[in-house]
């Protein structure tokens, strides 16, 4: 382990996050700390708006086959994670924006990616339409187990409050 200045023991993973913060705030100063927000908040709202609209509509569908009885179980497992798998699939490539736009060269140390409109240029330049869903494999497989989860417990909840 490594002394810092206060003589306090430091270990890697703090002396690395110490190392990134200062780095970025010599290199970028503020705005570095905020690269990608914009993709960030327009990306999750989108998702988050599309995902509870899908949701809500699955689950009035589901209501007026079962003539208004609670929907539970494997019903309300399937139809949020049938939400999040469309939800994201849609926004996905605000997901591939971020990572391009806070991208770091490894020899020039600086960022290659500048501006959304640049980046989506890029990206569809060097790797077509595709570029623009990498990862949503291994994105899907983690995330819709536990939206699934996540909204069973979140309706059982509601339920058990009477307010379902």
């Amino acid at each position: 382990s490594t002394q810092s200045t206060w003589g306090a023991q430091l270990s890697p993973l703090d002396l690395g996050t110490r190392a990134v913060l200062h780095s970025i705030w010599t290199k970028e100063g503020v705005a570095g700390f905020f690269r990608g927000t914009l993709t960030t908040v327009v990306g999750k709202t989108g998702e988050t708006v599309l995902y509870f609209v899908a949701y809500e509509h699955a689950k009035r569908v589901a209501l007026d086959r079962t003539g208004g009885y609670n929907v539970m179980g494997l019903q309300v497992v399937s139809m949020s994670m049938l939400a999040r798998l469309f939800a994201t699939t849609l926004t996905y490539p605000h997901n591939v924006l971020q990572t391009h736009l806070r991208e770091v060269h490894p020899l020039t140390g600086r960022h290659e990616f500048n501006g959304i409109a640049r980046t989506c240029t890029k990206i569809y330049a060097t790797e077509g339409a595709r570029g623009f869903f990498y990862g949503l494999t291994p994105h899907l497989l983690r995330s819709l187990p536990s939206t699934g989860v996540t909204f069973l417990v979140y309706e059982l909840g509601l339920h058990a409050l009477g307010y379902a």
